[in-house]
């Protein structure tokens, strides 16, 4: 492997991958030890975040150096995170004192969705700031006949 391809592998792939090692470990505490509830739905508002992030992480991942269309690597970071949650959800089911939730599946679902838009807000802010810095250099075309 040569070291750019490696960099590469550590830059974009390490962090989703340890999330998601963080994710299971996390998963198999048994319930006694799960984070005391403030409110009533704080588990949810929890899932929601954790998966957030991690879709956030795979989309840059999947965002790095690649010709495959952005909309592609978006879908594959999605569906990747999505199956994630519903495997960490049935995983639980195994652990003393876990159960398995299709509304944590849900919010772990919302949670994807929301990482994916925001990943795709960044990339669109940083295009066009990019494209506004070429043009400042460059100067912009001029509009108009021939």
């Amino acid at each position: 492997m040569s070291r750019k391809a490696a960099l590469t592998l550590v830059l974009y792939w390490l962090p989703p991958a340890a999330y998601m090692c963080i994710i299971v470990a996390l998963s198999s505490t048994p319930a006694a030890s799960k984070v005391p509830l403030l409110w009533k739905h704080q588990d949810k508002v929890l899932h929601f975040c954790e998966y957030f992030l991690l879709a956030f992480l795979a989309a840059r991942a999947f965002g790095g150096p690649s010709a495959t269309p952005e909309s592609w690597r978006i879908a594959l970071a999605g569906a990747i995170s999505a199956a994630f949650g519903a495997f960490d959800e049935l995983y639980q089911q195994f652990i003393p004192g876990r159960e398995a939730s299709v509304l944590d599946v849900l919010a772990d679902a919302y949670g994807v969705v929301a990482g994916l838009l925001a990943w795709s807000f960044l990339v669109h802010v940083r295009a066009t700031r990019d494209r506004r810095a070429h043009d400042e250099i460059n100067g912009t075309p001029e509009s108009g006949g021939v």
